[in-house]
């Protein structure tokens, strides 16, 4: 009788270990998918910003894109200007002589 109490002990001891570490596991895991319902909350929100800052890129390439246009437009009525004022210069000039 006193080996099978024994033996009971063992088996009752390994059985509140192994309730004990099911019970830290059923923790951690816990914790875990926690950690992943965060995580994966954060990683939506990283990508809404990341899409808001490509679209805002994109309309930043575009009004760079349109003042660029702009500014050799510009450039390109000056010099038209520049050459007619010269020619009226030089008209001016042949006058006088």
């Amino acid at each position: 009788i006193n080996q099978k109490e024994k033996a009971k002990k063992a088996q009752d001891m390994l059985i509140d270990q192994l309730n004990e570490r099911q019970k830290a596991l059923e923790e951690q895991m816990a914790l875990l998918e926690a950690q992943l319902v965060a995580q994966r909350s954060e990683t939506e929100a990283a990508r809404e910003t990341l899409q808001e800052a490509a679209k805002e890129m994109e309309a930043i390439s575009a009004e760079k894109k349109e003042l660029l246009q702009n500014w050799r437009s510009s450039l390109i009525g000056m010099s038209r200007r520049d050459e007619a004022l010269q020619a009226t210069e030089e008209a001016l000039r042949r006058q006088d002589e």
